[in-house]
């Protein structure tokens, strides 16, 4: 069994998917620690970077319909 929760950052998918897991006994995986593991930076390092790169290269931003 998969289940995947997203959201905002800070809006507790970490801490319910702990809990959920805990609950339905299956192991619980947090995508930002594992991303955070393999490139040795803390993911809001990673999508700050990411908004130099899109200004620096004048790359819009497809969400914004920019």
């Amino acid at each position: 069994m998969k289940i995947y929760l997203i959201g905002l950052p800070g809006c507790g998918k970490s801490t319910l998917g702990k809990q959920l897991a805990r609950h339905l006994g299956i192991k619980f995986i947090d995508l930002d620690s594992e991303i955070e593991k393999i490139v040795s930076l803390p993911v809001r390092e990673i999508f700050k970077n990411m908004v130099k790169v899109f200004s620096q290269t004048g790359i819009r931003n497809p969400a914004r319909n920019e």
